[in-house]
């Protein structure tokens, strides 16, 4: 097995668990998602370019790191450590979404890295801003 077809099946197996655990993801992250997914298994993870399942990845992460704001500002996590162990064991840490979003960026990173594509998956900042005359 290829390192591309390694690192697109851990890719694709990330995101379709993302998918399936995260609760509060838009339908546009959603499709995004499952796009990148169905990408990744064609031609062993090659049948699309990378930079366009960099994109739609980018767009679920971009919404995991605002749910995992979002989660920071509520705080609603186990404090101790039996209590993030049991999370571990029941299969729901992947359910938090800064936990999902490390491991997707991660398979990310690994998966451009092996196409030879760049791995930054963040929109560039706008340059949409009123210029002023005179």
């Amino acid at each position: 097995m290829s390192t591309i077809s390694a690192s697109a099946r851990k890719l694709a197996a990330a995101l379709d668990k993302c998918r399936s655990k995260v609760s509060g993801l838009s339908d546009s992250a959603l499709n995004a998602a499952a796009a990148a997914s169905i990408a990744l298994g064609q031609n062993d993870g090659t049948g699309y370019p990378a930079d366009y399942v960099r994109k739609r990845v980018g767009l679920l992460l971009t919404e995991l790191e605002n749910l995992e704001r979002v989660a920071g500002e509520l705080d609603d996590a186990p404090k101790s450590g039996i209590g993030l162990l049991v999370r571990a064991v029941r299969g729901r840490a992947f359910a938090n979404p800064k936990t999902a979003r490390t491991v997707v960026e991660t398979h990310l990173s690994a998966y451009c890295a092996s196409r030879g594509s760049g791995t930054d998956w963040r929109r560039p900042a706008s340059s949409d801003a009123i210029r002023r005359a005179g």
